[in-house]
Formats: C-alpha cells, sequence, structure tokens
C-alpha cells in the first residue's frame, strides 16, 4: 500500500482523499484465478480426455485383436508401431487429467485462501476516508481501478466485471453496486469509438460478463440470494443503506433503462 500511496504523483491526495491505497492495492494484485476457479471448464476437459481415452483404448483393442490374424510381417510391424502409440497416447492424456486435477485443487486452495482474507478485511478496506461521497468512491474506482485494467486484456476484462459481482458478494459497505454497474455503462461504454481495435474488444468482453452477472441477478432467487437488502443496491450511496434499498422490480426497471441507454450510445 506504500507503493500504492505514491502511485499517483501529485494527484495522490485527491485521489486517496476518494479511495484507498488498501482498495486500489486489493484490486490490482489480485488475478482472475484469485476471484474465480473455472470449475465447469476443468471438467469439460477433464471429460474431453476421458472420451478420448475410451476412444483410443478401443482402437488399441482393436489394434491388439487384428495382431493374431495378420501374416505380412510388414504390416504386423505397422500394426503393432501403431498399438505402441496409441498405449502412448493414452498415458499421455491420463498424465494430462492428472495435471490439470492438481492445476484445478491449487487454484481453489489459493481462492478460498483470498476469500478468506477478503472476508475478515472488507471492512477495513475504505475505513481510513474521511467524510466520503460515496458517490464520488463509485467514480474514482471506475475511474483509476475499472477501466485501465478491463481494456488491458481479455482476462482482465473478464476480471474486472467479476470483481463487481465480488463486490457485491462480500457485501463491502462502503461500495453501491448499482451505481457503479450506471458509471460504466455511461463513461466506460462511450469510450468505445475512441479506442483501439484491441481495446473496444475488450469493453465488449466486460459488458458481456457484466450483462450475464445482471440477467443472473434478475431471477428472484438469485435476487433474494445476492442483493435483497444489501448496501450494494442502496437508492442511495450512504453507508448500509439496506432499508432504503431496491426491491426486485425496481431493479429490472433500472436494468431496462441500462439497455435503452447502451442501446442509444451504439
Amino acid at each position: 500500500t506504500d507503493h500504492a500511496a505514491k502511485y499517483f504523483g501529485p494527484s495522490s491526495k485527491s485521489v486517496w482523499s476518494v479511495i484507498t491505497p488498501e482498495m486500489f492495492t486489493v484490486f490490482w494484485i489480485m488475478s482472475l484465478e484469485d476471484i474465480c476457479v473455472p470449475d465447469k471448464r476443468y471438467k469439460q476437459e477433464v471429460d474431453k480426455l476421458n472420451s478420448d481415452i475410451h476412444s483410443t483404448d478401443d482402437q488399441r483393442r482393436e489394434l491388439t485383436s487384428r495382431k493374431y490374424e495378420i501374416e505380412d510381417k510388414k504390416e504386423k510391424e505397422e500394426n503393432r508401431k501403431n498399438e505402441k502409440a496409441l498405449i502412448k497416447d493414452a498415458e499421455r492424456m491420463k498424465a494430462s487429467i492428472e495435471k490439470l486435477k492438481t492445476e484445478q485443487e491449487f487454484l481453489a486452495r489459493n481462492h478460498e485462501k483470498v476469500m478468506d482474507f477478503l472476508g475478515k478485511n472488507k471492512n477495513d478496506l475504505l475505513k481510513r476516508i474521511p467524510n466520503t461521497n460515496w458517490e464520488d468512491l463509485n467514480h474514482m474506482f471506475v475511474q483509476v481501478c475499472l477501466f485501465p485494467r478491463l481494456v488491458f486484456t481479455p482476462s482482465d476484462a473478464l476480471y474486472s466485471a467479476k470483481f463487481i459481482h465480488l463486490i457485491q458478494k462480500l457485501r463491502i459497505p462502503e461500495m453501491n453496486t448499482i451505481d457503479i454497474i450506471g458509471k460504466c455503462v455511461k463513461r466506460v461504454f462511450k469510450c468505445v469509438s475512441c479506442s483501439t481495435e484491441r481495446e473496444a474488444s475488450n469493453i465488449g468482453i466486460f459488458f458481456a460478463e457484466l450483462l450475464k452477472i445482471i440477467d443472473k441477478w434478475q431471477i428472484e432467487s438469485n435476487w433474494n440470494n445476492e442483493c435483497a437488502n444489501t448496501p450494494g443496491f442502496g437508492k442511495q450511496c450512504t453507508v448500509n443503506d439496506v432499508k432504503n434499498s431496491l426491491d426486485l422490480d425496481e431493479f429490472r426497471r433500472a436494468i431496462k433503462n441500462t439497455h435503452i441507454l447502451i442501446k442509444d450510445v451504439m
């Protein structure tokens, strides 16, 4: 955090009066794998490899049964080489499965540690800000965290969208999720026309993932579990404003307006 405090040079005072070095550092130091383990993707890869192994074993058994019927010496040698190659392929794929499982377990343990750290420290990330205007906080978060990172790489674009989801899941008291989404739509989306092709593509990836999260929240069970009566959906940017938060119908209307705004920008 000491390095972060010096990051903006002469502008540091104005930046750190709104957002803390702790929050800035947490956002920039983590990666996509820290906040999201792609279990579904790992399962797909393992299932595909298992299917390929079964197919390879079937081919090998067919070659094995044929070797007693082949009389030509050259053909028999070719059959033996093919059988040996299939055995090696199966062994390679089995090793790949073990490697994927080990990698997934490592990422899962790391993710658990990260979430445990964030859960224990979420109330301290922004507590050093005196007399904070929370709308200014959301604006600064988009300006110095989300936007610079989401245009960098496709992975960073996904990370930035999922970090907004993480803010809501952690229920960080000082962060208003719906206001952050609104600021992203109003300010980030408009930057597409003045971005490079790569940056514009990454902005598209960010919004595609963000809209998936928003669609998930529009399902009543997900809304009740993640969003209802939380600071992130307070109607005003007030700390712990859970008594005056959006209900699901109000959220759906807000998202409808968001889609209209995106359409107008396009």
